[in-house]
């Protein structure tokens, strides 16, 4: 009996997990407005017309507001910070949700060189969301199952940031309503030039991406975007392997030093530029693509 009632034990503490979980990965989406995290939950329930995707370059290039208003189509900008160009399953699940909306997927041609690694830590990002139907057959690690089906495995894999939300913390700058952060500072020698002879893009890492942009025009339209950067490269040879009909290069719109934060972020006044510019190409895809 005794026995027995340890077992029973066991299974409840073991068991008690999985609905704590529950319950702190609903505070984190519920507390984090204007985080990558409210970015992931509402490309999970919500639409629009234009959607842009990618990391900071996304969402530091484009303005999904002045988008909205100049072509009169709904558009939000669901780029995160850090992300990497495989680590996007939130557009992997709202490409899969959806028909015939228009994708624009900002990508940074730096990502495929082959010395380049993410940043981020992809299971920390999608930790409050493992639990979600969406992701059933695009979080399919074994690190993610175990989390989905033992509560106690994602609570203690929670780090600083989970837990701030959790306990009703605050994102540092946060998102607006449309997706996009703009703030202004001086030019930061960070993201430097990277030399012509180190401008060796992984071929493997280019077949990822190939592989995933036939996933994400079977059914919907995708553009693909080229930010601006000052490493004064013109990546013909980097867009020649990339399977897309649909491409705008903008990697050498901007270059003077003035224009940008950094190496490969924009100032505000020329993000709005940029989107005007990217309205206008986008009008004309419109009759070659309608």
């Amino acid at each position: 009996m005794r026995f027995r009632f340890k077992i029973l034990i066991i299974v409840l503490i073991l068991y008690s997990g999985n609905p704590l979980r529950d319950y702190l990965n609903k505070k984190i989406k519920d507390n984090s407005f204007g985080s990558n995290f409210f970015k992931i939950e509402k490309s999970l329930k919500d639409s629009t017309e234009i959607s842009f995707w990618g990391n900071s370059t996304s969402f530091m290039s484009f303005d999904a507001e002045v988008i909205q208003t100049k072509l009169k189509k709904s558009c939000f900008n669901y780029g995160l910070e850090g992300i990497y160009f495989d680590e996007i399953f939130h557009l992997y699940a709202f490409s899969k949700r959806h028909k015939n909306k228009h994708i624009v997927w900002v990508i940074n041609p730096f990502e495929f060189l082959k010395n380049q690694k993410s940043k981020i830590n992809s299971t920390d990002l999608f930790l409050p969301f493992s639990r979600q139907h969406q992701f059933d057959d695009i979080l399919s690690t074994n690190e993610f199952k175990k989390i989905k089906y033992f509560g106690w495995n994602n609570i203690f894999k929670f780090n600083a940031e989970h837990w701030k939300f959790i306990f009703g913390g605050k994102n540092k700058v946060p998102f607006n309503e449309f997706g996009n952060v703009k703030f202004q500072k001086d030019f930061n020698n960070i993201n430097e030039f990277y030399a012509p002879e180190k401008m060796i893009f992984s071929q493997k890492k280019i077949t990822v991406l190939n592989d995933i942009i036939i996933k994400l025009k079977t059914n919907n339209k995708l553009t693909l975007v080229i930010p601006p950067n000052l490493s004064f490269q013109n990546f013909n040879s980097f867009i020649k392997e990339v399977n897309c009909d649909n491409i705008f290069n903008y990697s050498n719109f901007f270059t003077n030093s003035a224009s940008f934060q950094d190496h490969i972020h924009i100032n505000p006044n020329e993000m709005k530029i940029l989107t005007y510019k990217f309205c206008e190409d986008f009008k004309r895809t419109l009759l070659r693509f309608p």
